[in-house]
């Protein structure tokens, strides 16, 4: 029972954590803030946290075997990581650390005339991801993100194993 506490802790803090930050998302967009491709990418690994903690919540509720719900717990932690490990791609990107050529860049050479230039438009995004909209103390939204990310990794991790320290464990004997 203590167990199945737990991870439904973990699958609430994850479920709301990923809604808050696409409400945060949406909200920025609603004024104008637009994401780029990479601030996409960023929102899909949001969406799947929460179907997989929605998943976990099923799983417990439903009373499933522990392999489940420890599964679901490693692709939390998997996707948590990739989630920033893209937010550090895309700040490296911003501080030009790492060259990004991908739909991103708006370029416009080798324009012959107005058609290709309305069919390049088409075709690119207007929202560049190596220019940040929003610096907030010095950091822009990815770095936010990644800040954001790492929290709520270490809340989950704290949250999970606090119980099940080594060291912990060892002073009992």
């Amino acid at each position: 029972m203590v167990e199945s506490k737990k991870y439904s802790l973990l699958s609430y803090i994850i479920i709301f954590s990923s809604v808050l930050a696409l409400g945060i998302a949406y909200l920025l967009e609603f004024f104008n803030i637009h994401p780029c491709r990479l601030c996409i990418y960023q929102r899909v690994v949001y969406y799947i946290l929460t179907l997989v903690g929605i998943l976990m919540l099923i799983c417990i509720k439903k009373d499933f075997i522990k392999p489940y719900i420890v599964c679901n717990e490693f692709i939390i932690y998997i996707l948590l990581v990739a989630g920033i490990g893209l937010s550090i791609f895309q700040v490296m990107i911003e501080h030009n650390l790492i060259e990004y050529e991908s739909a991103c860049t708006t370029s416009f050479n080798n324009i012959h005339s107005p058609e290709e230039f309305l069919s390049s438009i088409n075709e690119k995004d207007l929202v560049a991801c190596d220019k940040p909209q929003i610096i907030v103390y010095g950091i822009s939204l990815a770095g936010l993100n990644c800040l954001y990310m790492l929290l709520v990794l270490f809340i989950s991790l704290f949250m999970i194993y606090k119980n099940n320290f080594p060291i912990k464990n060892f002073e009992k004997k």
